[in-house]
């Protein structure tokens, strides 16, 4: 699964990529693997962005094996370091150069 925010995160789009993951997960065990590719981070539409968000990861971080964030920013840094703290996925970041370094790690078992 790739996403690429182009601005701020809101409901609605957490909401549509809810969807988008049930409807995959309903013939699948689970997700390999998660790429988020934003060079920037893009921040929230305002605080129901932001819930939909935390609601939307505490519900499928069981389902996804792996998460590559691929960005410069320095924000998804620390979420991915507090993030190790509460989940079992393996969660790695590589700079925003280094997409494709990031599915080749993302495609190994």
């Amino acid at each position: 699964l790739v996403l690429t925010p182009d601005g701020q995160l809101s409901a609605p789009e957490i909401k549509e990529l809810r969807q988008a993951v049930e409807a995959y997960l309903a013939d699948h065990k689970d997700i390999h693997g998660l790429l988020i590719d934003a060079q920037s981070f893009p921040g929230y539409e305002d605080i129901s962005g932001f819930v939909s968000h935390v609601k939307f990861v505490a519900e499928f971080h069981k389902k996804i094996a792996k998460v590559a964030l691929v960005t410069d920013a320095k924000i998804p840094q620390a979420a991915g370091f507090m993030a190790k703290h509460f989940m079992h996925q393996n969660i790695r970041h590589f700079p925003y150069a280094e997409r494709d370094a990031a599915l080749e790690w993302l495609s190994q078992t």
